[in-house]
């Protein structure tokens, strides 16, 4: 992961206080890991950034930007949550339009 990518994770994640904005549970479950090395941690820590996703509040196809103030770290699977609704949204509208 770059350095500027690893830098905006923790940006947001501090900003939202290690929540998640859509089930509002910690981001990173163990987040009071307490690891006997360097190593354990760098090891945890990575494995739990597989559990979350950036998502954009206005999505790129829709004209959104990577500017922070259009992101927020969301648990990977209330990340599919969100999109499997706007599946199924324009899928309804299809239907009606």
């Amino acid at each position: 992961m770059e350095e500027r990518t690893f830098q905006n994770i923790l940006s947001l994640a501090y900003r939202q206080r290690g929540l998640c904005p859509r089930c509002g549970l910690d981001l990173i479950d163990g987040a009071g890991f307490d690891p006997d090395d360097v190593q354990d941690w760098v090891k945890w820590f990575t494995g739990s950034l597989r559990a979350i996703h950036v998502h954009h509040l206005t999505y790129r196809s829709k004209g959104g930007s990577d500017h922070p103030s259009n992101l927020e770290l969301i648990h990977t699977t209330c990340h599919h949550q969100v999109h499997a609704g706007d599946r199924r949204r324009d899928t309804q509208l299809a239907a009606t339009g």
